[in-house]
């Protein structure tokens, strides 16, 4: 059998999600401000198991409890996420909640003076545009980064 690209291929393997411009199934910052921009509100659903979330620490956690975690300096995905909600499964393992792809300000700006500066910087760079929810479909499963230091040279 052979494999036929071009004008006649099967459309299940033409769909993509609208806001996929590279097909990759992660929405890259460029591609969130772009659905922002014209996707007209309609929301998005996202791999779960795809969002790097590797530098969250799941020491204490209790299992079925939620949990805020900051992703915007320490996960790939901060800039398009932020802060999102997750749900602790055990293990490791978490499901991630709904979230809005917006720009608002928390509190003063005062109150948070980095989250709210990344926030209008944020917006500015977006432009115009009309905030849509972010759906997750699936588990992560965080692989806490590992760091191994040694202290000078060993004989």
């Amino acid at each position: 059998m052979h494999k036929i690209d071009g004008p006649f291929q099967d459309k299940q393997s033409q769909q993509k999600n609208p806001w996929d411009a590279d097909g990759d199934g992660k929405m890259s910052l460029d591609e969130a401000n772009s659905w922002y921009r014209k996707g007209d509100g309609k929301a998005v659903t996202l791999d779960a198991s795809k969002i790097d979330l590797n530098s969250v620490d799941t020491k204490g956690w209790v299992k079925g409890k939620t949990y805020n975690v900051q992703t915007l300096v320490n996960s790939s995905d901060g800039r398009v996420l932020g802060n999102i909600t997750v749900k602790y499964l055990g293990n490791n393992q978490v499901s991630i909640l709904p979230d809005t792809y917006n720009f608002e300000q928390h509190g003063k700006f005062i109150d948070s003076p980095f989250r709210n500066a990344a926030t209008v910087l944020g917006k500015w760079v977006a432009g115009e545009g009309q905030q849509y929810q972010i759906n997750f479909k699936g588990i992560n499963t965080i692989r806490p980064r590992v760091y191994h230091f040694e202290r000078g040279p060993k004989y």
